[in-house]
């Protein structure tokens, strides 16, 4: 298993979920991931199917909300 690999789909996953995808089409999908992790849909589905379930449950959680800061009131 590449270290290489893996920190590049969990790289590849943190760019699609900020919205900001470097080459894919920036759909929440498997195969937008495994476009922007530059690595066949396979390696996803089969060798590394712990990060692709970590990105489906992550892409299901809507975004926190930050607390303002000093609002005014």
């Amino acid at each position: 298993m590449s270290i290489d690999e893996r920190a590049g789909i969990e790289a590849a996953t943190d760019r699609l979920l900020d919205g900001m995808p470097l080459r894919s089409d920036g759909k929440l999908t498997i195969v937008s991931l495994a476009i922007e992790a530059g690595v066949k849909r396979h390696v996803l589905t089969h060798k590394h199917p712990d990060l692709k379930d970590l990105f489906y449950a992550r892409a299901q959680t809507p975004p926190a909300i930050p607390a303002p800061e000093d609002a005014p009131r």
